[in-house]
């Protein structure tokens, strides 16, 4: 009896010791099993977002034709989809964007055409009058088709300005190392300022990348507009310069008549003008085009200004650094009058 019951008890025991053996082997294959699965949900979930994250980038580098071939019904096969709509839209109303676009073009092209064709013929018409009666023309109506042909010229000028300022940023143009000295001195040679004024540069100048053609209008409208508006005989305009942070800060300032503060933010605004157009030939746009190129650019521009003590417009224009550091020109060349050219 004691021989079968210590039997009974070893059995039990190896049976004990199986099972426990048996359930660490089920337990560890358990767990391998739940790691494989958790790394494969894992990287199906990561991989599903990863391809949520290419989407977005190539949706930032101006893709809108990209999209994610996620068929599941889960919360982020849902997501995936509302994401592919997404991009569908956008692509279509770029598409449909770019095409208005190029309508717009094509209209502004056939308006201009058509719009300055007709004035064009006024202004033959009236020099032909002219030529056709020579002596007897009385002076008043000389006075009036010479009146006539103004007329005409602002038109036209008030055309290619709208025109101008609805191209602003719809053209790809490629920036460019400017010497910005030089440009001023190119600038301010085409506009032949009188031989009494002054157009004082700064003895340093950056050279920057950007789009010449733009800050070149910038200051070609500035500099115009204070030789233009001045009311005395000896007219001085001062360009300066300062660093700002990641910006440029630019000034155009000079000694006329100056602007009310109640104007200050009125001139900016297209066909805005401070005096009589019969006074001072003017169409209104200049400053419009300027303040849209700016704030293209990133920059602010505004006017500082007392009646009687001159004006000062104040713009800031981007260094663009990363692409090329910005460097100074320097010259030994000192502020001298600018005066004007004889052909």
């Amino acid at each position: 009896e004691y021989t079968v019951r210590e039997q009974r008890r070893l059995a039990l025991e190896d049976n004990i010791a199986y099972t426990q053996k048996l359930s660490w082997i089920i337990s560890g294959l358990s767990f391998f099993l739940a790691l494989i699965g958790a790394f494969f949900i894992t990287h199906q979930i990561t991989s599903r977002i990863n391809n949520m994250v290419d989407m977005t980038e190539s949706i930032a580098q101006g893709n809108y034709k990209i999209q994610i071939p996620d068929t599941d019904q889960d919360e982020l096969g849902r997501l995936s989809n509302a994401l592919n709509s997404m991009t569908r839209t956008i692509d279509s109303s770029f598409s449909e964007l770019a095409r208005k676009n190029k309508e717009l073009d094509q209209f502004a092209y056939v308006v201009s055409h058509d719009l300055k064709a007709p004035l064009r013929g006024i202004e033959n018409a009236s020099r032909w009058v002219e030529e056709d009666m020579p002596e007897g023309l009385p002076s008043q109506i000389k006075s009036y088709l010479h009146m006539m042909r103004g007329r005409v010229h602002r038109m036209e000028n008030l055309i290619n300005g709208i025109l101008q300022l609805a191209r602003i940023g719809r053209v790809n143009q490629k920036r460019e190392t400017v010497d910005m000295k030089e440009m001023l001195l190119d600038v301010i040679d085409l506009l032949q300022p009188p031989p009494t004024f002054q157009v004082i540069l700064p003895e340093t100048m950056p050279v920057i990348l950007t789009i010449r053609v733009e800050i070149e209008q910038v200051f070609s409208n500035l500099i115009s507009n204070a030789i233009k508006y001045h009311n005395k005989f000896d007219g001085i305009i001062a360009i300066s310069m300062r660093n700002i942070g990641d910006f440029y800060e630019f000034s155009v300032k000079d000694n006329g008549p100056g602007i009310e503060k109640e104007y200050h933010e009125k001139i900016f605004v297209i066909f805005q003008t401070l005096h009589e157009r019969d006074t001072i030939e003017s169409t209104g746009v200049g400053l419009a085009i300027v303040k849209k190129i700016v704030e293209r650019q990133g920059g602010t521009i505004r006017v500082e200004s007392t009646p009687g003590e001159g004006s000062e417009f104040i713009f800031t224009w981007p260094k663009d650094p990363g692409k090329i550091p910005a460097q100074i020109a320097k010259t030994k060349q000192v502020p001298v009058p600018i005066t004007q050219k004889n052909d």
